[in-house]
């Protein structure tokens, strides 16, 4: 096989100096300037030439020699195939890359340090593996344990005898931390892949968006039906591309990374001539199909490759060749796509070199000096790790002058019944309102007053009255400012559960039969974190602090789950406000309701859209709905059941036109959302957007969807009860985009529609001790009546227990009333009742729903269903439009 020629230097053709300004200009470019990678394919003869290298290898190897100052050290990160001086292994499609990396690792400068190859090294342990097990799940795990061994490689196989654990402890613990570290491993890495290129790759390859990394990762092993080798080399190389972006990432405390100027340069000579030959050969073609994909899909810019191939080759990927050099260089400049390149013919100079080639190469022999920092990087560590130290002192005395809780100025720990929270910033627990959570807002210390003053006075009720003790369990320290309490929905579902307390005391103090009822807050921490630790707290206080229930639990997260199952395992009864997926009802049969499920929200929204003439299409006129956009975040497990549950409904009532459309708040871009969005719309005029994600998402995808030119005249977005009327009326989306048709779905609407004395009740009440702060219309957003309605029916259990059981009644008595028929009451949001058709349910049958048109003048009704009340049932709605039931 023919090898990388040995002659020394570039040879002179003519516009060999162009080429050459052009390449190094690529290798030197700073990573910020950077907008392509490039790869430049050397066409030869596909049978070698006699007499010893061709023109195209001899110029690879200049290259190679401009790469390395004269005493052999590297001027920019380099690795070359077949490796320089020997003829390389390429037949065997993973020592291939091996190769590769391998010079990466060593030929490179020496103030740059040592790039890790994490994606690529755990993707060559997926691809060598042989998996025993024959099950799919079986197959799946041991690839866990196998990607494990390899990241831990020196772990005990288990245990050493118990008369050894003392000159074997440092065994033990090794093996112990294996013990706990496989899953954390598997765990991380996975969700570090499914984050990156692979979830792309394996979308592609298997048709489906993939939600777990080792399924598809399975399939990549030997025996797998995706072990080939075009997709050994499409993930080999995603995964060799990613780590060589991802060594350019900037960090502060390593002065290696920030040396690393120049791109990776990859110089490949593809053999010629036999069967040995034409295999290695296929090994760079195959590197080099995938590469090109690679670079297309995922935008990689810190590569630069030149090849060397037959004709064959740039057939394969496709590359325009070039009449000349200059035109090679001028490719290389790239245009507007994410790869640069083309393929060229070298010419042999022998005997008549270009005199300018010949000059510019004595001028410029060796690459350009790169950019960065001239220190050696030992010397410049210490001077960070210094300044670093110096700054974290002066942060730290400043911190704890200022009076934060920290040691050395005075430790201030959380009360009791609280813990610090996982990342420092305040307290979770149980608190009796008397002051607010450590962390938390506070905009909370108004309606935390009232609370205090109504448990203070339950507390002082004569000894003829039973007191009771119901939790209030939210994530209290989420958001700091108004709006975002507002749009959390705790603040709102506070207001009206203690207007709700406040109405009991009253009663209370009129009647000995009444129960007292004061509340204890439960702060979870943002998102439910620690729901499951503070369910535990509370269970640990329920016969202490005569605990007979708790009441909001008001978000669809893993954490509210797990704080529902530790309740519900201790009997504790349970009335959810607003969380709305279906698996909630699931979990628990201590667990209630007064929101209706996704599925009842998904089935008013779905008929709503087959019978109302609601979608604006051009010149302004409203049709019938054709088609769906469905936008919903994959990783909320709200967003995700009510974009399935519309779907659903949608092709079962109106026909298979939908759209799904991820966007994760975290990572997706809303521009790529709003083009989607915009391809439906120019496909099919009569098309709404469902949005299940929530609510300021949307209002930012408005920014850049009303951009785009072909669609900035009109969009029509109908939005899940996250869109709540408060945010809306804040924000006043309808005035600010004049081409926004905007409904929402909605629990309820009190201020608009108070159908019962109850409603009529909340209103008047809410609008006496909050009307004059009520700026956005927060008596409308629907969570207060939710709060006011969630403690009005564990109370009416309450009593009706006491009733039943005299003065000395249980938690347990409590939940046998919920799930009996005696607790038939009405609510601000309608019937309250969890026994229908002769049999326990966990939300009331036919709860209300509305539609909601958000116009500029205010809330409108478009939609409304459900049992409102004795004799206000609603079963139609607009022109006798049949209502969803349960």
């Amino acid at each position: 096989m023919s090898v990388i020629g040995t002659e020394p230097g570039v040879p002179a053709a003519a516009g060999a100096e162009e080429l050459l300004a052009a390449f190094d200009a690529l290798v030197v470019e700073p990573p910020r300037g950077r907008r392509h990678a490039a790869l430049l394919l050397l066409t030869r003869e596909d049978t070698p030439a006699p007499g010893g290298a061709s023109p195209a290898e001899r110029l690879l190897h200049g290259l190679r020699a401009r790469c390395v100052d004269s005493e052999h050290r590297a001027l920019a990160p380099l690795t070359s195939w077949p490796p320089e001086g020997r003829s390389g292994d390429g037949a065997d499609q993973v020592r291939f890359y091996e190769e590769l990396v391998e010079g990466l690792r060593n030929t490179r400068p020496p103030d740059v340090g040592t790039p890790r190859f994490r994606d690529y090294e755990l993707m060559r342990t997926v691809v060598e593996a042989r998996l025993t097990p024959s099950g799919g799940e079986a197959r799946t795990a041991a690839l866990r344990a196998l990607v494990h061994r390899a990241r831990y490689p020196a772990r005990p196989s288990g245990p050493p005898a118990p008369g050894d654990v003392l000159p074997w402890f440092g065994q033990l613990a090794l093996w112990a931390w294996s013990v706990v570290a496989q899953p954390l491993s598997s765990r991380l890495i996975g969700r570090r892949m499914m984050r990156g290129w692979f979830a792309h790759w394996a979308k592609t390859a298997l048709g489906a968006t993939q939600r777990d990394f080792y399924q598809p990762a399975v399939q990549l092993t030997d025996g797998g039906r995706l072990h080939s080798a075009e997709h050994i080399d499409a993930v080999l190389t995603r995964a060799l591309l990613a780590d060589l972006d991802r060594a350019f990432g900037r960090r502060w405390l390593s002065p290696w990374r920030r040396r690393r100027t120049t791109r990776y340069v990859l110089l490949l000579a593809e053999p010629a001539g036999g069967r040995r030959a034409r295999a290695e050969a296929q090994r760079v073609r195959g590197f080099l199909a995938a590469y090109v994909a690679a670079v297309q899909q995922h935008r990689t810019t810190g590569t630069v490759v030149v090849a060397v191939g037959g004709e064959e080759t740039r057939a394969a990927l496709g590359h325009e060749e070039v009449p000349d050099l200059p035109a090679a260089a001028e490719a290389l400049r790239g245009g507007g796509g994410p790869l640069a390149g083309c393929a060229v013919r070298p010419t042999d100079p022998a005997g008549s070199p270009s005199a300018a080639a010949v000059r510019w190469l004595r001028e410029h022999p060796k690459l350009p000096d790169r950019a960065g920092p001239r220190r050696p990087p030992a010397r410049a560590a210490a001077v960070q790790w210094a300044a670093t130290g110096t700054a974290l002192v002066a942060l730290y005395a400043g911190a704890g002058t200022a009076g934060l809780p920290l040691p050395l100025f005075g430790v201030r720990s959380c009360p009791d019944g609280q813990f610090e929270a996982a990342d420092g910033h305040g307290c979770l627990g149980l608190s009796d309102a008397t002051s607010r959570f450590a962390g938390s807002s506070e905009e909370y210390d108004d309606l935390l007053k009232i609370i205090d003053e109504t448990n203070r006075r339950v507390d002082g009720l004569g000894p003829e009255h039973e007191v009771r003790t119901v939790v209030v369990m939210q994530p209290f320290s989420a958001g700091r400012t108004f709006g975002e309490l507002v749009e959390g929905g705790v603040l709102p579902e506070l207001r009206g559960i203690a207007l709700q307390q406040r109405e009991l005391l009253r009663e209370t103090e009129n009647s000995s039969r009444k129960v007292g009822i004061r509340l204890l807050l439960a702060n979870t921490g943002p998102s439910f974190q620690e729901g499951e630790k503070v369910a535990r707290l509370v269970v640990e206080r329920a016969s202490r602090e005569n605990i007979v229930g708790v009441i909001g639990l008001g978000q669809s997260r893993p954490g509210t789950k797990d704080a529902i199952r530790e309740l519900g395992a201790a009997s504790i009864p349970m009335v959810g406000t607003s969380a709305t997926a279906d698996e909630m009802l699931d979990i628990s049969p201590q667990y209630y309701q007064i929101a209706p499920p996704n599925r009842r929200e998904a089935q008013a929204a779905v008929t709503f859209l087959k019978y109302e003439d609601f979608v604006r299409v051009a010149g302004g006129e409203k049709a019938r709905t054709e088609s769906a956009v469905v936008v919903y975040d994959p990783a909320d497990p709200y967003s995700l059941n009510l974009a399935t549950d519309f779907q659903d409904e949608f092709r079962r009532q109106i026909g298979d036109q939908v759209v799904p459309a991820e966007h994760a708040p975290d990572g997706g871009s809303l521009n790529d959302l709003a083009r989607k969005v915009c391809a439906a719309i120019e496909q099919e005029s009569a098309t709404v957007v469902f949005w299940a994600g929530r609510a300021r998402e949307m209002l930012a995808f408005l920014d850049d969807f009303t951009d785009i030119p072909e669609c900035h005249d009109r969009v029509t977005v109908l939005g899940g009860d996250d869109l709540t009327n408060s945010l809306i009326r804040e924000e006043n989306p309808v005035s600010i985009y004049p081409a926004l048709t905007l409904h929402h779905m909605a629990h309820a609407v009190p201020g608009v529609d108070a159908p019962t004395k109850e409603a009529k009740t909340f209103v008047r009440l809410y609008l006496q001790e909050f009307g004059k702060d009520d700026k956005i219309d927060i008596v409308n957003d629907g969570h207060p009546a939710l709060g006011w309605d969630a403690l009005k029916v564990l109370a009416h259990a309450v009593n009706i227990a006491r009733d039943s059981g005299g003065a000395i009644f249980h938690r347990t008595a409590v939940s046998s009333t919920l799930r009996s028929n005696k607790n038939n009451i009405q609510g601000a949001t309608g019937v309250l009742d969890f026994y229908a058709g002769g049999r326990t349910v966990q939300v009331p049958a036919d709860k209300p729903i509305y539609v909601v048109d958000d116009a500029p003048e205010g809330p409108r009704i478009a939609l409304r269903c459900g049992n409102f009340g004795v004799g206000q049932r609603a079963t139609e709605w607009g022109d006798g439009h049949p209502c969803p039931k349960d």
